[in-house]
């Protein structure tokens, strides 16, 4: 759908981006987030490490 800003720096980030999806009741919409560490030498997601992600319905 979107990605958030990255913050840099910070064990604890608050994320100020909101993300808007629309629902539908009759259709299963899975969503999935993922986290990736993005080094302070590092600009771009390709050299981010990936910490780990989580899926579930839109409906949960």
């Amino acid at each position: 759908v979107d990605r958030t800003e990255v913050i840099r720096s910070s064990i604890s980030p608050v994320f100020s981006k909101v993300f808007t999806v629309d629902y539908y009741f009759e259709e299963v919409q899975r969503l999935r987030f993922e986290l990736h560490d993005i080094s302070s030498n590092h600009n771009g997601l390709k050299e981010a490490d990936f910490l780990g992600a989580m899926e579930c319905t839109l409906g949960q």
